[in-house]
Formats: C-alpha cells, structure tokens, sequence
C-alpha cells in the first residue's frame, strides 16, 4: 500500500463539485467551435451562439460523466506506452503545458520560452 495525501475532506468536494455543476448550468462555458455548441444544443443545453456560450443541464453533465473511461493510456510517437493512468497511478510532468510564465527577473507575467522548459526541467 502506498501513502495517499488527502487535502480535502469529503464533504467539502461533494460541496465544490454541486457548486461546479451549478455554474456550469447557470452561467454557462464558452466554447469557440460551432459544431461542439451544435452537439450541445442537441442534447439539451441552452446555447448562445453570437456569445458561443452553452449552459448545460444537469443531465447533459451526468451522460457526460457517465461515459468517462475509468482509465487510459498514453503512448510515445513509437507506440511505447508512457503513463497508465488507472487506479492510483501519478505522474509529474513539469510546465508542460504552460501557457503563460511569471517570469522570475522582471516579475511580468508572458509567453513561455523553449529556455524556461529547459530551466523547470
């Protein structure tokens, strides 16, 4: 068995995850691709297309969760697999998908360079 880190407790994410839900059918997501609104509206979501905004339902959500895989694989481009991500399986990839950097010198925040992948690896 190995040590789990639990930072919440369970009360506390059922309570963020109802909270989750109810902006997600209230205010709604923007999604900027007609089609994805379209599938949307099909299956019952409210959907402004001038703001590309879609406000699910609670039942749009639940298929939704329903149909997520309880685990996956990932492959290098050599078809070796990388990380299985079943069960308690972790991995630590760092910056990989930064979007933004706080850059450490001038404080400002910017795109990232192939040099800050370099230094955070």
């Amino acid at each position: 068995m190995r040590p789990t880190l639990r930072l919440l407790e369970d009360e506390l994410i059922t309570k963020i995850v109802a909270e989750a839900r109810e902006v997600l059918c209230k205010l709604g997501v923007e999604i900027h691709n007609r089609p994805v609104l379209g599938l949307l509206a099909d299956h019952g979501a409210a959907v402004d297309e001038g703001k590309w905004l879609a406000c699910l339902t609670e039942d749009v959500i639940d298929k939704a969760l329903g149909s997520v895989p309880r685990a996956f694989k990932l492959y290098d481009v050599l078809g070796n697999e990388t990380h299985d991500f079943r069960d308690d399986n972790v991995y630590f990839t760092p910056g990989s998908t930064a979007l933004n950097v706080l850059d450490n010198q001038s404080g400002e925040l910017r795109r990232p360079t192939t040099t800050d992948y370099i230094r955070c690896v």
